[in-house]
């Protein structure tokens, strides 16, 4: 695991990691305290595409998906609460009841979002993803687009999509 530290840490700083953040990656003890890291610091390993789609890959292997991450996959039905969509998915989601979720969509995925009951969804969509949104009943989804990013949606009933184009690639 110290290999795996040492690695991670050195790729964190090329990144701009902060002192407190990268101390936690020094006393992290397992893939899973990294994983869990990701999920909590998402905003930074986004903006920074940290760590890269391979080192994840080689890091998490057949674990992401417990972490809701996942790299070049196709996903379909109901996924958790944060859901990472990396490289190229392909996904179609069907997301109801009252639940609220965290939906990130980068690099190339393509996801088909359906929105039911009275489910609330916030999505933050990068890079060159293409993301398809329809919400029913009384369900509520906001979408933050950023850059290059292509957002379609449908509204029924009485729900409410609010798109926000922030005008930059990034947070």
């Amino acid at each position: 695991m110290q290999q795996i530290n040492k690695y991670i840490l050195k790729k964190a700083m090329e990144a701009g990691i902060c002192e407190p953040w990268a101390d936690m990656i020094t006393d992290t003890e397992s893939v899973d305290g990294l994983l869990k890291m990701y999920v909590k610091g998402i905003d930074f390993c986004l903006a920074k595409n940290f760590p890269s789609n391979a080192d994840l890959l080689r890091l998490g292997r057949d674990r992401l998906s417990n972490y809701g991450i996942y790299i070049d996959k196709g996903i379909t039905g109901a996924p958790g609460d944060f859901v990472v969509l990396l490289g190229g998915c392909r996904a179609n989601l069907h997301i109801d009841g009252f639940s609220a979720n965290q939906l990130f969509v980068k690099h190339t995925t393509t996801a088909n979002i359906n929105v039911a009951g009275n489910a609330f969804v916030m999505i933050d969509c990068f890079d060159n993803a293409v993301l398809n949104v329809t919400a029913s009943g009384n369900s509520k989804v906001v979408v933050n687009v950023y850059k290059y990013a292509q957002v379609t949606n449908e509204s029924k009933d009485g729900a409410i999509i609010k798109i926000v184009h922030k005008n930059k690639s990034t947070y």
